[in-house]
């Protein structure tokens, strides 16, 4: 019996380089500005977990992880690393997000560009 491939299946193969986060975030129906939150939910609906099962496996309650997509709250940074060691993610990339909606959320307006220091 042969399946039909589904959405990522397609993406993967247009995208061999890897899906950019907003084509990601459209396909499963998101917000598409990346926050850290959207990109946790995009993470998890990629992985076809609830909130159930992705709050277990990451070791917090449903609640948190629902505030954590919501952008409510943000995850300490060890946090991150485990969430991005569980989904297999570069940790840096999610960590960059934690700190642009730190600011955000203290309400810094101007544009931020990070960049890495050799």
């Amino acid at each position: 019996m042969t399946t039909e491939p589904d959405k990522f299946d397609l993406l993967e193969a247009q995208y061999p380089n890897g899906i950019p986060a907003m084509v990601a975030f459209e396909a499963l129906g998101l917000p598409t500005e990346i926050t850290l939150g959207n990109t946790i939910r995009c993470w998890r609906k990629c992985e076809s977990w609830t909130l159930a099962d992705a709050a277990h496996r990451l070791n917090c309650s449903k609640q948190l992880l629902s505030d954590y997509e919501r952008g409510v709250k943000l995850p300490s940074i060890k946090k991150i690393i485990e969430m991005a060691e569980i989904f297999e993610v570069d940790p840096i990339m999610w960590l960059q997000y934690r700190l642009k909606d730190e600011l955000r959320m203290n309400g810094y307006e101007g544009e931020i560009t990070l960049t890495k220091i050799a």
